[in-house]
């Protein structure tokens, strides 16, 4: 399957804010390494066993969730292990009215978000908690090292203390490479809050309504 390699190496959420804060993130997300080619990195990675975490990064519709399932479809045609979660776009008359999560091992879909009740309220969606103790078992399901285990995405719902963070913290624990879908402005606050030292990033480029 030929590749997405329009962007770089680089919640549903929030603008940069301006002044000195907002330059020290663009500063520290500026200063990642990038790659051109995520397939290749993450091959390595797991071939060599490294505690890697790739950040798959874009705007809000860029399509990190399109390339994040493309990595999974092209690591597991290649033999690696790979678990974890998608975020696919619930779409209703061409508006987003929510997001479902994706176990990428079983194919399992389950409700996550929605623009309407029930649910716990989480900014203009409304969260089902069962939903996050399935994204829970799906990113530790399989975590050793030379495997990897995918999250989308890692938002302001996780640098609050929520939804998937604790499992994500258990997957970087783990010493397996992580792929973390993150939006543009929240990159910097997410290499702070989980400490991240061996990271990349993958910039996505474009506008396709799906993450």
């Amino acid at each position: 399957m030929p590749w997405l390699r329009r962007g770089r190496r680089e919640e549903r959420g929030a603008s940069r804010a301006d002044g000195p804060a907002a330059a020290s993130q663009e500063d520290t997300a500026t200063s990642l390494p990038r790659v051109e080619d995520p397939l290749s990195y993450l091959l390595a990675a797991a071939a060599e066993c490294r505690s890697d975490t790739l950040l798959v990064s874009g705007p809000i519709g860029s399509g990190k969730t399109k390339a994040a399932s493309a990595l999974v479809e092209d690591l597991r045609r290649r033999g690696v292990s790979v678990g974890g979660i998608l975020a696919p776009r619930v779409m209703e008359d061409s508006h987003t009215t929510g997001y479902d999560l994706l176990d990428v091992a079983s194919g399992r879909r389950v409700r996550f978000l929605r623009s309407r009740p029930p649910g716990s309220e989480v900014g203009r969606f409304f969260l089902d908690p069962a939903a996050v103790s399935f994204g829970r078992r799906a990113i530790l399901a399989d975590l050793h090292r030379g495997a990897v285990a995918v999250v989308d995405e890692v938002g302001r719902l996780e640098l609050n203390g929520g939804g998937h963070e604790a499992a994500v913290r258990r997957a970087l624990d783990a010493g397996g490479v992580v792929v973390l879908a993150v939006r543009t402005p929240l990159v910097a606050e997410v290499v702070r809050h989980f400490a991240l030292t061996h990271v990349a990033e993958y910039r996505v480029a474009g506008a396709q309504l799906d993450g």
